[in-house]
C-alpha cells in the first residue's frame, strides 16, 4: 500500500509536464552537460520523471543504470524503454540501495524535496569515495 506521501508525489507526477516545451530541450541539454563530468561505471538517477535525461545518459552507461522515483509509473516507463535498466519506486528518504555508485544524478529534484540538504547527505553515503568530482 502506498504511503500518503507516495500518493501525493504520484498525483503531482501525473501533471508534471517536464517533457513539454522548453523543459524538454532544457532537460536533455542538462543530461549532455552532466555526461561531460561523469565517471565511468554505475549511475543512480533520482527522479527521472518522464526519462528525458535517462534517454540521453542510458546509452553511455547502460551496463549499470538505476532509477528511483516516487511515482511507480515513471520507473516502469524507464524500464520498458530501456531494457536492462534497474528501477525502484520509492521516496528518496526511504531508498536503501545496499551498494555504492560511481555517479548520482539529481536533475530537477532538490527543489521538490522537504529536506534537500538531508537528501544530499544521504546520497553522499551511496557514492563511491573515489568518485566525487566537481564541474
Amino acid at each position: 500500500m502506498l504511503s500518503k506521501e507516495r500518493k501525493r508525489v504520484t498525483e503531482i507526477a501525473r501533471s508534471a509536464g517536464y517533457s513539454e516545451g522548453v523543459m524538454y530541450h532544457t532537460t536533455r541539454y542538462c543530461g549532455e552537460i552532466f555526461m561531460r563530468y561523469m565517471n565511468s561505471g554505475s549511475v543512480l538517477e533520482l527522479g527521472p520523471a518522464e526519462g528525458l535525461m535517462t534517454d540521453v545518459l542510458f546509452p553511455k552507461f547502460s551496463d549499470d543504470y538505476t532509477v528511483v522515483d516516487g511515482a511507480d509509473f515513471f520507473v516502469e516507463s524507464a524500464k520498458e524503454r530501456h531494457p536492462g535498466i534497474k528501477g525502484e519506486a520509492s521516496l528518496f528518504e526511504d531508498y536503501r540501495p545496499g551498494r555504492k555508485f560511481d555517479n548520482i544524478i539529481l536533475g530537477h529534484v532538490l527543489e521538490h524535496v522537504e529536506d534537500p540538504v538531508g537528501i544530499l547527505k544521504l546520497c553522499s553515503t551511496w557514492m563511491r569515495n573515489n568518485c566525487v568530482r566537481g564541474g
